[in-house]
Order: C-alpha cells, then structure tokens, then sequence
C-alpha cells in the first residue's frame, strides 16, 4: 500500500436485484443476494507501467523504496523479519 504497482477497487456492484427483506434461504438463513457479496469484495487492477516509471524512475529505485517501508512495517511489528527476503523477492519480481 505505501510502495504500490496497483490500485485496489473497493466498489464493487452485484447487477442481480437484492433478495426481498426478510426472504428466507435454506435452513432458515437470510438471503444474501449478489449485491450484497459484490459489495463486501474488491479486486486489484495493475498499475500502467508508464505510471509507475513516473512514480519511481526505475525498477531499482522502486525496490529501494520499497525496502525502507518494508523495514519501518518491521521495526513496527506489523511484519516480521522472517519473511523479509520472501516479501522483498516479491518486489524485486515487478517489472515495468
């Protein structure tokens, strides 16, 4: 999120109407309809490589970047230094 290559879509739209207030499905469960699913789901959407050599010049520059936030999540503990060549192979794997 602080180093992103892609935009996450929060806003996601079911096209089949919303089940009838108190409508009952199978074992007396209420019915969630597709608008409700769809509005509890998000999907990503990549980055044009044009908007990420704006952003950070070079994929080397990127994964510098990267690195110092990745270290600041540790020294936080939101993530632990264990994973850190595993996450930072992740980095170093985006191409643009």
């Amino acid at each position: 999120v602080d180093v992103p290559t892609a935009k996450i879509i929060a806003v996601n739209v079911g096209t089949a109407p919303a089940p009838a207030p108190g409508q009952a499905g199978p074992g007396g469960l209420p019915v969630m309809g597709p608008s409700l699913l769809c509005s509890l789901t998000a999907y990503v959407e990549p980055l044009p490589a044009e908007q990420l050599k704006k952003r950070y010049g070079t994929k080397a520059n990127y994964v510098k970047q990267f690195e110092a936030k990745l270290a600041e999540a540790e020294k936080a503990g939101w993530s632990l230094p264990v994973y850190h060549d595993l996450i930072l192979g992740d980095a170093r794997a985006v191409n643009f």
